[in-house]
């Protein structure tokens, strides 16, 4: 047998599809639709630039979280952090158990990354958008811990959630 076995081949030729398919629609949206986007909304050059950034940040980071999140989710299964389902629960939600929690350290750093690297984090806009998704993915982290460590899908409460969400909120509205 040459070449790769069949089901490897097929999500190869996926892969490529996918890429080639990407690659068009990126060239498409950057030499058409953001420039008619900027002079359907009468954008200056300066707002302009503000909607390549922000198209060239959620490519980023959608690309960078499909990178990393194959990798991170073998590295949870592998320390055997994942869902615990309560016995009481439904015989449907027995087979999440186990399942990999946590995974909103992939949205967030797939998100951070592009926004550190590609922004001037020295301006108070931008630095109060990185300091609300990091207090929200504290949250999300403690969450996801307090049902890890004590072995419960009972993580934070909806209350503690609610409360610490609207904190971020003032805090934010206070800046």
């Amino acid at each position: 047998m040459d070449g790769l076995p069949k089901p490897r081949r097929y999500w190869s030729v996926l892969a490529i599809w996918l890429a080639i398919s990407m690659a068009v629609l990126d060239g498409s949206i950057a030499n058409v639709a953001l420039p008619t986007i900027a002079r359907e909304l009468d954008a200056s050059a300066a707002v302009s630039i503000w909607i390549i950034n922000a198209y060239q940040l959620a490519i980023t980071a959608l690309l960078l979280s499909f990178l990393i999140g194959p990798w991170f989710i073998e590295r949870l299964k592998s320390r055997q952090i994942g869902e615990t389902i309560r016995e009481d629960g439904p015989a449907t939600h027995k087979k999440k158990a186990g399942t990999p929690t946590m995974g909103g350290i992939i949205i967030f750093a797939g998100v951070l990354v592009p926004v550190l690297v590609l922004t001037d984090i020295t301006r108070a806009p931008n630095a109060a958008v990185i300091g609300t998704m990091l207090a929200c993915a504290a949250i999300g982290f403690a969450d996801d811990w307090i049902k890890i460590v004590r072995k419960r899908s009972l993580g934070l409460s909806g209350r503690w959630k609610i409360f610490w969400q609207a904190a971020i909120a003032v805090g934010l509205w206070y800046i």
